[in-house]
C-alpha cells in the first residue's frame, strides 16, 4: 500500500505544471549548464572561445575597411603624382599661357613687373592651375572607380551623367570668361578715362582678375546641374521656378556684384544676364523632365 501524498504536496525535482515561462528558462539553464560546464570545457575556456570568435568576427568585418582604405590612398597618390606631372609640363608652356591671357586686353595696355619675381609667380600660378585642368581626366577616373563598384546600375549612370554633365558645363563657363565676358569688361574699365591715363597694368594683378572671371564663370554655368538636382529631390520644380522669378532676379543681381571683382555695372549686368539665361535653361529642362 502506497503512503499517503498530502493534497498540496508537490515533488520539489518535478516542473511546474501550467508554468511555461518558468519551464522554458529552467530548460534553457540547464542546456547552458551542460554547454558551458560540460566535462572537459572549463568556464574559463569557454569564455575564452567566445571572444576569439568575437575578435575574428571583428577582423573579418574590418578588412573590407582597411581595403576600401588602402585603394583609396593608391588611387589618390597616382592622382597626385598625375596633378605634378602635368603642373611641369603646364610649367614650360606658362609663357604661352601668359601670352593667351595678355590677348584679351585692349591694345595699348602694357604689362609691367613691379617686383622681382613677379612673373614667376605668375608661372607657378598658371602652371599648377593648368596642370590641375589636365590631370581632371585622371581624378574623374580614379574617383569613378572608386565610388562606381559601390552603387548600382541606375545609380552609376545618375553619377556618370552628372559627372560629364558638370564638366561640359564648366568648359563652357571658361570659353564664355574667354570670349565674352574678360574682354568686355577690360574694354570698359580700361577704356575709360583713357583721355587722361595711360593704361599699365601689374601682370600679376592682371592673371589673378582673369583666374577669378575664370573660376567665377566656371562655377556659375554649374547652375543647371544643381536646380536639375534639387528638381529630382523634390526641393523645386518648374512651377516653383516658374513663379519665384521676380525674388530671384532680385538675387541673381546680388549674386553677380558679390561674384565680380570689380562691381562696375557692365560686368555685372553681363554676369547677371547669363545667370537669368541659365535659371530659363533650368526651368525648360526641368518642365521638359515633367517635374
Amino acid at each position: 500500500m502506497s503512503p499517503r501524498v498530502p493534497p498540496n504536496h508537490r515533488d520539489p525535482f518535478a516542473p511546474l505544471h501550467g508554468d511555461s515561462e518558468n519551464h522554458g528558462a529552467a530548460q534553457a539553464a540547464s542546456a547552458f549548464s551542460q554547454e558551458t560546464f560540460s566535462p572537459g570545457i572549463s568556464p574559463s575556456t569557454a569564455t575564452h572561445t567566445t571572444l576569439a570568435q568575437a575578435t575574428i568576427q571583428a577582423e573579418q568585418a574590418l578588412m573590407p575597411f582597411l581595403a576600401h582604405l588602402d585603394e583609396l590612398r593608391a588611387r589618390l597618390i597616382v592622382s597626385v603624382l598625375a596633378w605634378l606631372a602635368c603642373t611641369v609640363l603646364a610649367f614650360a608652356y606658362s609663357n604661352p599661357l601668359i601670352t593667351i591671357l595678355q590677348s584679351m586686353a585692349p591694345q595699348g595696355v602694357a604689362f609691367v613687373q613691379l617686383a622681382p619675381g613677379e612673373v614667376l609667380g605668375v608661372s607657378v600660378r598658371l602652371a599648377m592651375m593648368g596642370g590641375l585642368m589636365l590631370a581632371l581626366p585622371v581624378w574623374l577616373f580614379h574617383a569613378l572607380r572608386f565610388v562606381l563598384p559601390g552603387l548600382h546600375a541606375g545609380e552609376s549612370r545618375a553619377v556618370l551623367a552628372t559627372v560629364l554633365g558638370g564638366s561640359v558645363l564648366f568648359m563652357l563657363g571658361l570659353a564664355f570668361a574667354y570670349l565674352a565676358l574678360i574682354p568686355v569688361s577690360l574694354e570698359f574699365l580700361l577704356g575709360y578715362g583713357q583721355q587722361v591715363a595711360h593704361s599699365q597694368m601689374s601682370i600679376a594683378e592682371y592673371v589673378n582678375f582673369c583666374t577669378l572671371l575664370f573660376v567665377v564663370c566656371g562655377l556659375m554655368f554649374e547652375l543647371p546641374l544643381l536646380l536639375i538636382g534639387l528638381s529630382f529631390t523634390g526641393v523645386v520644380n518648374s512651377h516653383k521656378l516658374a513663379s519665384q522669378w521676380r525674388w530671384v532676379t532680385v538675387w541673381v543681381f546680388v549674386a553677380a556684384a558679390l561674384l565680380t571683382p570689380t562691381q562696375d555695372p557692365v560686368t555685372l549686368t553681363l554676369v547677371a544676364a547669363v545667370l537669368m539665361a541659365l535659371y530659363g535653361v533650368s526651368w525648360l529642362v526641368i518642365r521638359l523632365l515633367g517635374r
